[in-house]
């Protein structure tokens, strides 16, 4: 433990490879950070900083191709909701459009095609965010039972295709030569869905608010970890 940071760091200066047999967390996976950043979304009513966690894990699907909500796209995102104070799932999920245009004296001002273009598409980028987390959030609200808040974070990895996302990024892993890496991503895949199966299993038909709910999860989450083996005969 006290030399691996410091082998890890020598060795690969000298394209050495090198494998360490050690357990590391799922915690930080962008899978896991979604799983939770959804559900502190819901329980937060769609605060600022829970929602753009979510996004940043890479997860919400590029749907709109004129308007695809690439990391771009989220900043700019993210600009316009601190800049409008949007901090409310009723903001979020309203069906009044959000408004865009810059203030420019006190004289009444007609919107510039520039503003409204950015209005278009700031309003494309919230619409696929609303595809993705507005049914989870209304499920995950109506649910009572383990099972029911279980079923609604299993329709949320289906309706992102995370299992497909997943893929890619083994591919991508194994493509530049990081096997180890690569392996990770069936394996997070694999103890989340049976970390659910187990909840479900255990206390399925328990009633549970989501607050308790959560940190059941959450001290699940916890205990996942990474188990390797030598990805390549020359380690």
């Amino acid at each position: 433990d006290t030399y691996h940071a410091l082998i890890e760091t020598i060795f690969n200066d000298y394209q050495i490879p090198v494998f360490i047999d050690e357990k590391k967390s799922m915690l930080h996976h962008s899978l896991i950070e979604f799983i939770r950043s959804a559900l502190d979304t819901v329980e937060g009513n769609w605060r600022y900083d829970a929602v753009f966690r979510v996004l940043k894990t890479g997860f919400i699907p590029q749907t709109d191709e004129t308007y695809p909500l690439t990391p771009d796209a989220i900043d700019e995102l993210e600009n316009y909701v601190l800049e409008y104070g949007i901090r409310s799932r009723e903001t979020w999920v309203s069906e009044e459009e959000w408004k865009f245009q810059r203030f420019r004296g006190f004289d009444r001002q007609v919107q510039t095609d520039e503003e409204k273009k950015v209005q278009t598409r700031i309003n494309a980028y919230r619409d696929q965010v609303n595809t993705i987390l507005q049914p989870f959030d209304e499920q995950i609200r109506s649910a009572k039972t383990v099972l029911e808040r279980c079923t609604a974070i299993y329709n949320l990895l289906e309706a992102v295709g995370a299992p497909v996302r997943l893929e890619k990024m083994r591919r991508d892993y194994d493509e530049a030569g990081e096997i180890e890496k690569g392996r990770e991503q069936e394996q997070v895949w694999n103890a989340v869905i049976q970390l659910l199966d187990e909840m479900v299993e255990m206390a399925g038909e328990e009633k549970m608010s989501l607050s308790v709910f959560r940190s059941v999860l959450d001290a699940g989450l916890e205990t996942l970890k990474f188990s390797h083996v030598p990805p390549t005969l020359d380690h």
